[in-house]
């Protein structure tokens, strides 16, 4: 396991959304050495790791999306509730139902 400390003028967000990403996992799964099917990092090699950054409009805009995904999110999370709840009351109206 790896912490990386906080780097000036990247958040943390976007350091783990790009090393998320297919281009960072591609980096990282290439920086990293296998034995017997493990994959061993070599810290050094990762810490140099470029990561590239996003000018101030593009920052600008990967804020909003990604506020707007923790929005659709928070949404998708309750709409998920109120259908568990929706089913359960009517299961149980049915088999309330079903057994006079």
């Amino acid at each position: 396991m790896l912490r990386l400390r906080h780097i000036d003028g990247v958040s943390p967000e976007y350091l783990f959304a790009y090393l998320s990403s297919r281009v960072g996992q591609a980096q990282v799964a290439h920086l990293s050495t296998t034995t017997s099917g493990l994959r061993n990092l070599q810290v050094n090699r990762y810490l140099d790791l470029p990561i590239p950054l996003p000018d101030e409009q593009q920052r600008d805009e990967l804020d909003e999306l990604a506020s707007n995904s923790n929005l659709l999110h928070k949404r998708l999370v309750a709409a998920g509730t109120a259908l568990d709840e929706l089913y359960r009351v009517r299961v149980h109206d049915y088999l309330g139902s079903t057994s006079q």
